[in-house]
């Protein structure tokens, strides 16, 4: 018999939604695929999803069935197929379904520590916004070398800004690879040296 609790614990409505095909906006909002969706309607929370037009709603599995038309036993195994948890053959301590738990337990270490920098990047390069539109408005007054080095950087913090709010996720990762040059000169800005 399978644990449904094992499954709600390890794989949350968010996780299911993007293995079966969902794209998410920069809410983390996706298209309702139980209804004629044209704008995305279906947000995730504690590893539950709700559409606020046609009001679905439920965990990874309620999820799975509804998408499948399956019952909730038949969506139970199906996640376990496809997540590779192991707890349909009884073998849930098996090292394979250990090292599949242990990568996907990564990939969301990772993804978190992306979406923290993330956040930060986007309140700096927000802050130099400020800094250079204040310094805009006292001209023709002498300015500090902080204000002048946020005039200079405006144009790179904006194009910046848009590629961490609707870049794709090529676009995003590569600056993530190359984010201390970005944070060198934030840095610099924001400390006013």
């Amino acid at each position: 018999m399978i644990d449904f609790r094992t499954i709600r614990s390890r794989i949350t409505a968010q996780d299911a939604a993007k293995f079966y095909g969902a794209e998410f906006d920069r809410r983390g909002w996706a298209l309702c695929p139980f209804h004629g969706d044209s704008h995305p309607s279906i947000s995730f929370k504690n590893g539950r999803f709700r559409c606020w037009s046609c009001g679905a709603s439920g965990d990874a599995l309620d999820y799975t069935a509804r998408l499948f038309d399956l019952d909730s036993v038949q969506a139970a195994h199906k996640l376990d197929a496809d997540f590779g948890l192991g707890l349909s053959s009884g073998c849930n301590n098996s090292a394979e379904a250990q090292q599949k738990e242990d990568h996907r337990k990564a990939i969301a270490a990772a993804h978190q520590r992306f979406e923290t920098w993330r956040e930060q990047a986007m309140n700096k390069l927000n802050e130099i916004f400020r800094i250079a539109h204040t310094a805009l408005k006292r001209l023709p007054e002498p300015l500090s070398e902080r204000e002048c080095l946020a005039l200079r950087y405006q144009a790179r913090a904006e194009y910046l800004s848009g590629v961490l709010e609707d870049g794709t996720p090529e676009e995003q990762a590569q600056l993530y690879r190359e984010r201390k040059e970005m944070e060198k000169w934030t840095e610099q800005i924001l400390k006013g040296s």
